[in-house]
């Protein structure tokens, strides 16, 4: 709310909760509606500056884009502009005014994002989806520069294995893109947290995925990672992983700055 761009994702393996916890559920918000919630506290609060909150939601389903508001809108593509900044070309954007209406797009998109049963979750995430909120405020005085920023709430569908999950089929092709994809977040993260200022070259553009995110991996961004495991020791080799993940990705240091 006062000007810098922020990301927080959930990261795990399949049903270990992090659609749960970015979403919530009837009886218990999520990350994603108390952010929300929050941000709209903040501006009926805020009795210098004006607000201007707009927001989008995609998903990337088998390495291709898709627009979750507008779904005949697919196969998006990824931009850079002159600044370097990230974006998705011909993405629709909803202008809200209070929590109620960014309620009603979150079950329109969620309505449209894939979905399916395994043997491991009945309603397993088969896409990442990237819910993004850009706050516009300026002073009421109209003094001093407008202040741009952007907050992606993303929840990553979880890795998966075959023997696990029972996937075939279009599961088995959905699985292997999901994996192939956190491969690439974890490749970027490893490389991002090695020592020193030589890291040479970051593949960001392997993925879809690290292509969107990253100015929130590597740059202008708060970034906030949740890191979620299940207690069944049957799993014990993805929790290790996990854990390697958020160790890694704990040496990590951006450097936000105000967008004005």
């Amino acid at each position: 709310m006062s000007g810098f761009n922020g990301t927080i994702f959930a990261y795990g393996q399949t049903s270990s909760g992090k659609t749960h916890t970015m979403y919530g559920s009837g009886s218990e918000l999520g990350i994603i509606k108390l952010a929300v919630k929050n941000m709209f506290d903040m501006v009926n609060s805020d009795t210098n500056r004006e607000y201007l909150l707009r927001v989008s939601f995609l998903e990337i389903y088998n390495e291709v884009l898709r627009d979750l508001l507008e779904p005949t809108k697919s196969n998006l593509k990824i931009h850079e502009n002159s600044k370097h900044e990230i974006f998705v070309g011909d993405l629709s954007e909803h202008i809200v005014f209070n929590a109620a209406q960014v309620e009603e797009v979150l079950q329109k998109g969620d309505r449209n994002r894939h979905i399916a049963g395994t043997n491991m979750n009945e309603r397993s995430s088969r896409s990442h989806t990237i819910f993004r909120i850009v706050i516009e405020s300026r002073e009421k005085a109209f003094t001093g520069a407008v202040k741009v920023s952007c907050l992606n709430l993303v929840d990553l569908a979880g890795s998966e294995r075959v023997g696990q999950t029972g996937a075939e089929g279009q599961r088995l092709k959905e699985g292997a893109h999901i994996n192939k994809s956190l491969l690439a977040l974890g490749t970027v993260i490893g490389r991002l947290s090695e020592d020193g200022g030589d890291r040479g070259h970051v593949p960001y553009r392997d993925s879809k995925l690290t292509r969107i995110l990253q100015p929130s991996l590597g740059g202008n961004a708060k970034t906030l990672i949740i890191c979620t495991i299940t207690p069944s020791p049957d799993y014990a080799d993805e929790t290790l992983s996990t854990l390697k993940f958020a160790s890694r990705a704990k040496t990590i240091r951006n450097t936000p700055e105000v967008n004005e």
